[in-house]
């Protein structure tokens, strides 16, 4: 969170999209999309605290509904983009 604090912190126009996944293989699909907001919205929690404005982030979430690997425990991931 530091590292992604401070490239925002050092470029003031820069803006991050934070996007939360969830493994398929467990749970059920309502637990997963829960789960992938809470992991979303735990990093804007903690990029705040680390002194970013909460208007520089945005958090979209997918739940089972996107992988991002095949590998089950790589789906249990938030995924940020700098622009």
């Amino acid at each position: 969170m530091r590292e992604i604090a401070g490239i925002l912190k050092e470029n003031s126009a820069f803006k991050v999209n934070l996007s939360g996944y969830a493994d398929k293989g467990t749970g059920f699909p309502e637990l997963n999309m829960r789960l992938s907001k809470n992991r979303a919205e735990a990093v804007r929690d903690a990029l705040v605290k680390e002194g970013i404005d909460s208007s520089r982030i945005s958090v979209e979430y997918w739940g089972d509904t996107r992988s991002v690997s095949e590998t089950p425990s790589e789906n249990r991931t938030v995924i940020c983009v700098i622009k």
